[in-house]
């Protein structure tokens, strides 16, 4: 597996898992790949960031029927957004050699 297929496996292993074979594949370029295992380290701390968001009351409506409160899907879609473009800034950049620093302090 090349850096590229890991760093985007690292996103879908992220949010939704992967299957065991390409989690195992993951994992052994991740022992030797100190770039990939930094961007692990960096989704990682994005994802604990979205956990401490609590999720939304939902509210009654007339027909019995629950929905979220009112600006709830607003906030969500913003939020939603805002780490899209996160993740897909850092992928733009990285592509064209451009260095960040990542929010530890390391570069990647």
């Amino acid at each position: 597996m090349d850096c590229e297929h890991v760093r985007h496996s690292l996103a879908v292993r992220a949010l939704s898992g992967l299957a065991a074979e390409d989690d195992f594949l993951v994992g052994l370029h991740l022992r030797g790949c100190r770039s990939c295992r930094a961007e692990q380290e960096s989704d990682a701390w994005v994802m604990s960031l979205l956990s401490t968001v609590p999720a939304p009351e939902p509210v009654p409506t007339v027909y019995g029927r629950r929905r979220p409160a009112p600006g709830v899907m607003a906030w969500a879609l913003a939020t939603a957004l805002i780490v899209g473009g996160c993740l897909l800034g850092r992928a733009a950049r990285r592509r064209s050699g451009a260095h960040t620093i990542c929010p530890s302090g390391g570069r990647w």
